[in-house]
């Protein structure tokens, strides 16, 4: 096979990749929740040097809330919405941290309390809790820092 076969590919049969994140934005009238699917094509005999740019990606939904605790509501409503929701696919969380930790913090202790979760169903889980300790930490560093700047 020679180069140009590599970069171009000689066989058009290709592989879906989906891949489901979530991105959660302030509006005027609360927040919303969009549902994304990115489908990437991945042909097997070529080198994909640019799958992720030519990926198409579309809106599955949205969803409105007034209020931040009315979405964490929503996201928890289900047994397993950890799994359907996780930590590190839903883009801009890290801006209501603080106001989503309390509710994080209980719905994670709840999961445990019950222990009705696989092995790699808890890693999962931690996700939320480095979540929380990567943004925490970050905000108090800051404060720190802010204080001595001060004196």
């Amino acid at each position: 096979m020679n180069i140009f076969s590599k970069l171009f590919g000689s066989n058009t049969k290709s592989k879906k990749q989906v891949y489901t994140h979530y991105v959660l934005n302030e509006s005027k009238n609360g927040y919303s929740l969009k549902k994304m699917q990115k489908t990437i094509l991945i042909f097997p005999d070529r080198i994909n040097t640019n799958a992720h740019s030519e990926a198409k990606t579309q809106v599955v939904f949205t969803k409105k809330f007034r209020s931040l605790p009315e979405f964490w509501n929503y996201i928890t409503k289900s047994e397993k919405w950890y799994v359907e929701y996780q930590a590190n696919t839903i883009e801009h969380i890290e801006k209501y941290i603080a106001v989503l930790e309390p509710f994080i913090e209980n719905s994670t202790n709840e999961l445990r309390q019950k222990m009705k979760f696989s092995d790699h169903e808890s890693y999962i889980i931690a996700g939320w809790d480095n979540l929380l300790f990567r943004y925490k930490e970050k905000s108090e560093l800051k404060l720190k820092e802010s204080e001595n700047l001060k004196e």
